[in-house]
């Protein structure tokens, strides 16, 4: 999702690394279809149309995640005491989308 790549502060950096892994996610996509000679929606059309399904509620989850880190890195200026904690899943939540099936 290209709005992690804004998080970076420097813009050119992040499009700099969100082109490199969104290459290797096509290239992999790409080598997929060449090994299996279908693609997963005529394979298995089924499991492709749940995970369409579940990309949509996902991406509400990855965006709300996104807005925390901005919020995040905003407050993080002010005073250690002042700061609010971030929540310990946060730090989880990565690896829970990538989980959901």
């Amino acid at each position: 999702m290209h709005e992690y790549a804004r998080l970076v502060d420097d813009a050119q950096l992040g499009n700099k690394y969100y082109k490199i892994l969104e290459g290797e996610l096509n290239n992999t996509r790409s080598l997929l279809l060449e090994l299996l000679g279908k693609s997963i929606e005529s394979r298995r059309f089924q499991h492709y149309y749940s995970n369409v399904l579940r990309a949509s509620i996902l991406d509400h989850l990855h965006l709300k995640q996104v807005k925390l880190l901005k919020k995040w890195r905003l407050e993080k200026h002010r005073k250690m005491e002042q700061m609010p904690i971030i929540p310990s899943w946060i730090c989880y939540l990565p690896s829970m989308l990538s989980q959901v099936h």
